[in-house]
């Protein structure tokens, strides 16, 4: 029912070109450790639970946090814009296989292992975990080369079993030309952000 409503409320904004002058789409992913912790991005009691039956365990300190982010930005005046995203990311871990003890059985007949002989046999993904975001965006160089920008607002995610949480881009930066740029954020809400960076195009 959410995403429902989200879907209509974009689908409005993308067909009423009077709540907007211009509108933008940006692409990018970024460096968000943070949010594994805070919105619960952690291997399932069901995975650990069938890593766990051969002897292997993820290694929740060695790894990274690949994410995918989409927004869609819309100018309502010169310095104020509306942006919507769409942020998917999840935890890329070191498994972690173990020695299993000669002859040793646990009641069940499984095979138990020696939690010393660890080490490493490859990757592990954990399953993916999904926000939307809705922010106001202020911009304080609009004619500028380099927009600088600010934005606060707020957000929803799977991890926050959906509880409306705010959400604050302290810093950002967009470069480049008037239809294609790169920018750079940093933010806080749902997904923390040490930096988020892309592409975007202007229409």
């Amino acid at each position: 029912m959410r995403f429902r409503t989200l879907a209509i409320a974009a689908l409005l904004l993308i067909s009423c070109p009077a709540f907007a002058q211009q509108w933008r789409i940006e692409i990018g992913t970024g460096l968000q450790p943070l949010h594994m912790g805070f919105i619960g991005n952690v291997p399932s009691w069901a995975l650990e639970r069938e890593l766990a039956d051969k002897g292997q365990e993820i290694n929740q300190s060695d790894g990274f946090f690949p994410s995918v982010i989409a927004s869609g930005i819309y100018l309502v005046e010169k310095r104020v814009e509306i942006v919507l995203t769409g942020n998917v990311a999840w935890s890329h871990h070191a498994l972690i296989q173990y020695d299993a003890y000669e002859g040793g059985f646990d009641p069940n007949g499984k095979p138990r292992y020696n939690l010393r002989s660890g080490k490493k046999i490859g990757m592990k993904d954990s399953s993916a975990i999904a926000s939307f975001t809705g922010q106001c965006r202020y911009l304080w160089t609009p004619e500028s080369k380099a927009i600088l920008y600010s934005a606060i607002g707020v957000g929803i995610s799977a991890g926050t079993y959906y509880i409306p949480t705010p959400t604050i881009t302290p810093i950002g930066i967009r470069l480049g030309g008037r239809h294609l740029y790169a920018f750079v954020e940093s933010s806080l809400g749902p997904f923390a952000s040490f930096v988020d960076g892309g592409l975007g195009c202007t229409f």
